[in-house]
């Protein structure tokens, strides 16, 4: 099993055209060394990665917290909305492993 690692922070998300939300969620990130992420956001052609393609490959799950169930949230969906991908890259950044 690979392993992970959790954080609690809050997301915000696009809706629609107007309606922008802030919910606490828990995100949880597979580990990876700085190492492997720069090689990988490099990419063998050379051609830069996005927050989307990171969001994908590193995000396991995403639970919204506001909801006594905790639903999962679609990472395909948040990987979708430019706002929610850079808040969830920017997380996962931050617990890179040296």
């Amino acid at each position: 099993m690979t392993d992970t690692i959790s954080q609690v922070f809050e997301l915000t998300r696009q809706l629609d055209d107007r309606v922008r939300v802030s919910r606490p969620v828990r995100a949880v990130f597979r580990v990876a060394s700085r190492e492997e992420v720069n090689r990988w956001l490099l990419g063998k052609s050379g051609d830069a990665m996005t927050d989307q393609d990171l969001v994908l490959k590193y995000v396991a799950e995403v639970r919204d917290l506001s909801h006594d169930d905790e639903p999962r949230l679609s990472v395909e969906d948040l990987a979708g909305d430019g706002r929610a991908a850079a808040m969830l890259a920017a997380v996962f950044l931050r617990n890179v492993e040296e």
